[in-house]
């Protein structure tokens, strides 16, 4: 599996840094966002927990994936820029579903 960072982009407003991405996988299903997230983490030296990717995909038949990942300043602009059901601990990048339970985030997504 081999990570090609595609474009970068500042976004101060925001507070964040915009990364496009394209992953690589011959002979391979489709690696999972955790996956994804891991070597994103080491390339951008960036903190999982401020990470979230937005966008990724993978057209049919193809061994090449592309994505949007956003990395957040601080937890602060994360919360203000994102919404609630997306940051639900669940879905987050650097949070397990284990972390979530024991951070007693055990809410319906409904709310």
């Amino acid at each position: 599996m081999k990570l090609t960072i595609t474009n970068k982009q500042n976004n101060p407003l925001l507070g964040r840094l915009e990364v496009k991405f394209k992953v690589e996988h011959e002979k391979s299903a489709t690696p999972g966002k955790g996956e994804v997230a891991d070597l994103l983490a080491a390339k951008l030296n960036a903190n999982q927990d401020l990470m979230f990717i937005k966008e990724y995909t993978t057209s049919f038949g193809m061994n090449e994936s592309q994505g949007l990942c956003l990395v957040y300043e601080n937890e602060k602009t994360l919360n203000r820029a994102e919404s609630h059901r997306n940051l639900n601990p669940k879905k987050r990048v650097g949070k397990s579903p284990a972390k979530a339970e024991e951070a007693g985030d055990n809410a319906p997504e409904g709310e």
